[in-house]
């Protein structure tokens, strides 16, 4: 399932098998494009981002907007995607029964001798 421009809705229940890829686009200003489900949702399969710009660090992106229940979870809780030369690893997470990705900082490194 791929979607592009704002969102696309689903008026009953989406089901994302093993095998599957859910593909979305994510731009720094924080548009992006995404699902609303109006029904269950069950999560599988892959998910994938194109990055239509470098993206906003420590900022959540809805990938599936879902009035209904969710299960299951993506292959992956870390997705990479490349802008500009630069690889950028997003997180995923349920956010109630939203899916969101974010690209959050990391810790710091301390080197002890």
């Amino acid at each position: 399932l791929t979607v592009t421009g704002a969102a696309s809705t689903i008026a009953n229940d989406l089901t994302l098998q093993s095998g599957s890829t859910y593909s979305v686009m994510l731009d720094a200003g924080g548009t992006m494009s995404h699902v609303a489900v109006n029904g269950a949702v069950t999560l599988g399969g892959t998910l994938a981002i194109e990055l239509a710009s470098a993206p906003q660090q420590d900022y959540s992106y809805l990938v599936m907007d879902n009035n209904g229940t969710v299960a299951g979870a993506f292959a992956s809780s870390i997705v990479y995607a490349s802008y500009d030369g630069q690889t950028y690893d997003f997180s995923v997470r349920r956010d109630g029964n939203d899916v969101v990705v974010g690209w959050y900082a990391k810790g710091t490194v301390i080197s002890v001798r």
